[in-house]
């Protein structure tokens, strides 16, 4: 078996952190999933109902996947991602 390289970014951090980025990319997976729901072929009503209850649970996962990793590090996250810190009021 591979030993893992000592500058592997994960070696050493706390299985909170880990479990926090996993939530992180169930959430994204989850919303990603919509695009998939919307080309099933239901009814109006149960589309509906499929996609509020999947936005409900990515919202969770997010939450859950922020407080594993820490806000810093979805903060840094987003800059790298090219997302840009907005004042508030500013749409």
């Amino acid at each position: 078996m591979k030993e893992i390289p000592k500058s592997f970014p994960l070696r050493g951090r706390p299985l909170r952190f880990k479990l926090g980025l996993v939530a992180l990319a169930v959430c994204a997976l989850l919303y990603l999933s919509i695009l998939v729901t919307l080309s099933l072929s239901l009814d109006a009503a149960t589309k509906a109902g499929v996609i509020g209850t999947t936005v409900l649970a990515a919202e969770i996962f997010g939450l859950l996947g922020t407080a594993g990793v820490g806000k810093e590090v979805v903060q840094q996250l987003g800059q790298r991602l090219g997302f840009k810190k907005r004042k508030p009021g500013q749409l």
